[in-house]
């Protein structure tokens, strides 16, 4: 078993300045992005059409897709959709990278090469870092994982997708996957 090497964030901010991988970083450990399928693409494209327009309707706030965001100093992360509640959107410096604001609501849509391990080290990064709820959203299976810091609900078709911080947004579980 190979024994992974650890770098610093300078570190890994020069080694993402130079590089045209997509890459996440977690505790000292570089992750190397894989190129989604296209069903991922195309789920995370339909939840920005159903959020992006409601968002904009409400100017509750700003939607963000496969932007870079610091966690922390030792954490950067690539949510497909990260969601920032008015005002705190507004501090937003859309001329830099990585974003250093923490998200309300990031959304991952999980491939089938994620690890359930991975999966969950994302969503406590997330959890840890103070974003209030995390989706997780599983193709195959047709089902979204809602986690909040003390709790997780299972939503399967036929349930409906909502959440405080988009008040007045709801969605059929089912019209995520109608591609």
């Amino acid at each position: 078993m190979a024994i992974p090497t650890l770098i610093s964030a300078d570190e890994f901010d020069k080694l993402s300045q130079e590089s045209e991988m997509r890459m996440e970083f977690m505790d000292g450990a570089v992750i190397e992005l894989s190129s989604p399928r296209p069903i991922h693409n195309q789920i995370a494209k339909r939840l920005v059409t159903l959020i992006d327009g409601h968002v904009a309707d409400n100017s509750s706030g700003l939607l963000f897709w496969n932007d870079e965001f610091r966690l922390s100093e030792r954490r950067r992360v690539i949510p497909d959709l990260a969601f920032l509640m008015t005002p705190k959107h507004q501090l937003v410096d859309l001329n830099r990278t990585p974003i250093d604001i923490i998200p309300d609501l990031t959304i991952e849509v999980i491939s089938p090469s994620e690890t359930a391990l991975d999966v969950e080290r994302k969503i406590t990064a997330y959890l840890e870092s103070g974003v209030s709820e995390v989706w997780t959203v599983y193709p195959e299976a047709q089902h979204v994982y809602i986690h909040w810091s003390n709790t997780s609900k299972l939503l399967k078709v036929g349930d409906l997708v909502e959440t405080a911080l988009l008040p007045g947004w709801s969605c059929p579980v089912g019209e995520l996957f109608a591609i």
